[in-house]
């Protein structure tokens, strides 16, 4: 009986370490990374790309801006923060995803938290919905 039980969990074992990471995950992270660099080189270009065309920006302070509002201030005077993620989360629900992350924490920048919806479109995922927050102290 307990050599059987000793099978079974190395069997259990070995099929989960097997395991190859879910396609859409690894497809959202990496356009997660994309988005990233868009943001720390000020790259409206490739930023607008990554942007579903109605997508909503809520900002920390709670300004609210459309798609070509987020892109004129990346252009204009760029963000802080997005610079070393923390805790980052990716959650897939078919044709659409969230990724919740933290970022800040350093010597003068403050402690963040962002969610980001994305939805698949024809070429690839899109960013639809993005909110940032002050971390709780």
């Amino acid at each position: 009986m307990m050599l059987k039980l000793v099978i079974l969990l190395l069997t259990c074992l070995c099929i989960g370490f097997g395991q190859t990471p879910d396609p859409a995950r690894v497809e959202v992270e990496k356009a997660l990374g994309a988005f990233q660099s868009s943001w720390k080189s000020r790259d409206a270009g490739a930023a607008g790309k990554l942007i579903a065309d109605d997508a909503v920006w809520i900002q920390r302070g709670g300004r609210v801006l459309d798609k070509e509002g987020y892109l004129t201030a990346l252009r204009e005077k760029g963000f802080g923060g997005m610079q070393d993620l923390k805790d980052t989360k990716v959650r897939v629900y078919g044709n659409a995803a969230v990724t919740t992350f933290s970022d800040g924490d350093k010597a003068g920048v403050e402690r963040t938290v962002r969610t980001l919806v994305w939805i698949k479109a024809g070429e690839g995922w899109r960013i639809a919905s993005f909110h940032s927050s002050p971390a709780a102290k």
